[in-house]
């Protein structure tokens, strides 16, 4: 990783002012262009969302239709188990009056034959020679006992029109109920197609909602690689961007990068230049550089293009590297490890060395033989 980094440098340094400007450009083209189909991918997604929140209530409204319908087809399969049984009653009833009906006819027909019997007999007596012997009170028995059986008759005939009369009650109370259980099966057969609809509709519907969920999953998973893709091209441009500033900074003279000089290494000054009061001691002592407090075994890069001219131990500066940039020279002690070797040239930027595990680097930088503050000369 760190070759290919040093090497990318290497390849950007060549580059022209016109080649930067062309890649950034072509940076700023692919983000706008991919921050468009983001916030078309966006508007999608708000259509694909309405869609759903329209399926979702149109489903609602047909689960309760679906309801409804369940409804009225329980209540016509229940009045038509109503009807079913007025059906049997009403069978059963003119089955009642059918048999009524009959024995009352016989008993009119066998009453009718006693009497015209008994009146055939009253008028053969009443011809015969007995007539003139017969006794009165035999007359009257004979009378009352015809009369009674007219009565007899005359009930019988009663009933029987009653029977008549409640046969055809029954017959059309039967026929009106089978019409309208006939009617009723229709509309069950029709309510069951209607429920049978509105289920499919509710799984059609159903399956329409799952299609834009999973639509709408998808047109996030789009949304969220172009944004990554943003990002990578927004990290691209920015170090497209850093290396045509250091293009611009390693062409211009070394007195001319002050407030330009990249940092040896990142972290945090915790030793200014100059004269510093020792904490222990209590006394002043003059420091010809700055100490910058970074991670462990964090790499050092060199500040400029230059000369190595001496590349290990020196004295309580541990492993130390001094780099000659045509005559100002930059020194790098405490280092944890040398990367590089004297007589080598090297470029800015370039990683030199390491540093120790306190991450503690001591930097100093020499302008025409004299040490000068570093801050002053590093960028802002």
């Amino acid at each position: 990783m760190k070759i290919f980094f040093i090497l990318f440098i290497f390849s950007v340094s060549v580059f022209s002012d016109s080649k930067y400007n062309e890649l950034l450009k072509n940076y700023k083209t692919q983000i706008d262009e991919k921050t468009q189909n983001i916030e078309q991918i966006k508007k999608e997604i708000n259509h694909k969302k309405q869609e759903k929140e329209k399926y979702k209530t149109d489903e609602k409204y047909t689960r309760k239709q679906l309801q409804e319908t369940e409804k009225k087809l329980s209540e016509i399969n229940s009045t038509i188990d109503k009807t079913m049984q007025e059906i049997t009653d009403t069978k059963e009833k003119l089955k009642k009056t059918e048999k009524l009906l009959a024995e009352t006819s016989l008993e009119i027909v066998q009453i009718t034959r006693l009497i015209n019997s008994d009146i055939d007999n009253i008028y053969r007596e009443y011809y015969s020679v007995y007539t003139y012997f017969s006794e009165p009170i035999l007359e009257y028995f004979k009378t009352y006992i015809i009369d009674e059986k007219i009565k007899l008759i005359k009930s019988a005939e009663s009933k029987n029109l009653v029977a008549k009369y409640n046969r055809e009650v029954y017959l059309q109370q039967y026929q009106k109920l089978h019409n309208l259980n006939a009617d009723l099966e229709k509309q069950k057969e029709k309510q069951k197609e209607l429920l049978e609809e509105k289920k499919l509709l509710i799984k059609t519907i159903h399956s329409k909602i799952v299609d834009i969920e999973e639509e709408i999953k998808q047109l996030n998973i789009s949304a969220k690689e172009l944004q990554n893709l943003i990002f990578k091209l927004e990290q691209d441009k920015k170090q497209t961007l850093e290396m045509k500033k250091k293009e611009e900074i390693a062409k211009k003279k070394f007195q001319e990068k002050k407030g330009n000089l990249p940092w040896p290494v990142k972290g945090e000054v915790i030793a200014n230049f100059g004269k510093i009061k020792d904490a222990e001691f209590g006394t002043y002592i003059i420091s010809n550089g700055i100490k910058i407090k970074s991670q462990p075994y964090s790499d050092v890069q060199s500040i400029d293009n230059g000369n190595i001219v001496y590349a290990k131990n020196f004295r309580s500066y541990g492993k130390t590297v001094i780099i000659d940039h045509c005559g100002n020279y930059s020194i790098y002690g405490n280092l944890g490890e040398i990367n590089v070797k004297e007589s080598q040239n090297v470029s800015i930027y370039q990683i030199i060395g390491k540093t120790s595990e306190t991450g503690i680097l001591y930097f100093e930088l020499k302008i025409n033989k004299e040490s000068v503050d570093p801050i002053n000369w590093l960028e802002k």
